[in-house]
């Protein structure tokens, strides 16, 4: 009988993935075989447990995403900052920007007036690749992010490492009374440097 078994190995049968369905397939099979003359009294599930294993060919259990928490007021640090602003009059000169996750990254912005325009000048240091860097400036706040205001012109990669990128804004498109932010991206679009347009 262990020779006759041998023939039902699991290599040589079809493999669908319910047992049920193992079930209809293999009792012919152990008919024609001849498995049922030999075995007597066995039963068929005796040999279907000796004969084929559990369905292996199931896809393993894998643990679901998770939602992350969404804060109370995912917006409350920019409806903080409208509050500060609502009565400012202009942008302010200079403002720092900050790196994200790129500890060398650093440099400031500065909004000049120019006739009905502003002129907004980047200064970034700390630029390892020579491709140059898309910017804008954004409505909120660097910490919540926000739509785009206004696109500025590329930080253009210097030898020195330092990327300089100049543009003429309407001013009707940056209010003062409105928080704004700068923000630099690198080549795959990700945000490498942010700077809130507020008093250093």
């Amino acid at each position: 009988m262990p020779r006759l078994l041998g023939s039902l190995h699991a290599a040589s049968l079809p493999r669908p993935c319910c047992s049920y369905n193992r079930w209809i397939i293999l009792v012919p099979m152990i008919e024609r075989l001849g498995l049922s003359r030999v075995v007597g009294a066995v039963p068929a599930a005796a040999i279907l447990a000796v004969s084929l294993p559990a369905c292996g060919d199931q896809p393993a259990t894998q643990d679901f995403y998770v939602e992350p928490s969404i804060p109370e007021n995912p917006i409350a640090q920019t409806q903080a900052a409208a509050a500060e602003v609502a009565n400012r009059e202009a942008l302010p000169p200079t403002s720092p920007i900050l790196p994200l996750g790129t500890p060398e990254l650093s440099g400031q912005v500065t909004v000049t007036p120019v006739g009905e325009d502003l002129e907004i000048e980047i200064r970034l240091a700390g630029l390892t690749a020579e491709a140059d860097l898309a910017a804008h400036v954004h409505r909120g706040v660097c910490a919540e992010g926000g739509p785009v205001a206004a696109a500025l012109s590329p930080v253009e990669h210097g030898m020195d490492g330092v990327g300089i990128s100049r543009t003429a804004v309407p001013a009707a498109s940056l209010p003062a009374t409105e928080p704004l932010f700068v923000q630099i991206h690198g080549g795959m679009g990700a945000p490498v440097a942010c700077g809130d347009l507020t008093e250093e």
